[in-house]
């Protein structure tokens, strides 16, 4: 007699258990994931939508202002294009974490890169768009640690 086909997963459930430090481990990804999802979201539609929404979303995320030009506005737009491309792999990253493991290496390295427009350019933002320098650093310092809490918190590949 054949045995029957488990296609509920019995047997993938006993493989994916999971131990309460990893289940927590999980948990705060899913956290700093949607944290990402939700700020690249919100700045990628402020983006599209322009006008006056967008100043007073950049005032309210970024702490400064914004003359706005056609060539700033058109520039805006592209990066709106960027946001809302990384919001979606944050998305995918968010609901299956292991499958989309590239996904939260790519916010890793993106997340160190930020951190280094502000060591490089805090001065340059500051001047550019009113920003009080404590709060270009301090969101720099914020994209340093989500880029320490993606790695720590990132799924481990399976051995074997």
């Amino acid at each position: 007699m054949e045995k029957p086909v488990d296609e509920g997963g019995a047997a993938e459930a006993q493989q994916t258990a999971k131990t309460p430090q990893a289940e927590d481990a999980y948990l705060w990804l899913q956290v700093v994931l949607g944290m990402i999802f939700l700020v690249q979201l919100f700045l990628g539609v402020a983006g599209l939508i322009g006008g006056e929404f967008l100043k007073k979303s950049a005032f309210l995320y970024y702490g400064g202002t914004l003359s706005m030009t056609p060539q700033l506005g058109y520039i805006i737009k592209m990066m709106a294009a960027y946001f809302l491309s990384v919001a979606f792999l944050t998305g995918l990253a968010l609901n299956d974490p292991e499958k989309h493991s590239g996904v939260i290496i790519g916010l890793m390295v993106l997340m160190v890169l930020r951190f280094l427009t502000v060591v490089f350019g805090a001065a340059n933002a500051q001047q550019a768009f009113s920003i009080p320098l404590g709060r270009v650093w301090f969101h720099g310092i914020t994209y340093l640690v989500l880029a320490v809490l993606l790695f720590v918190f990132r799924p481990k590949v399976k051995k074997g």
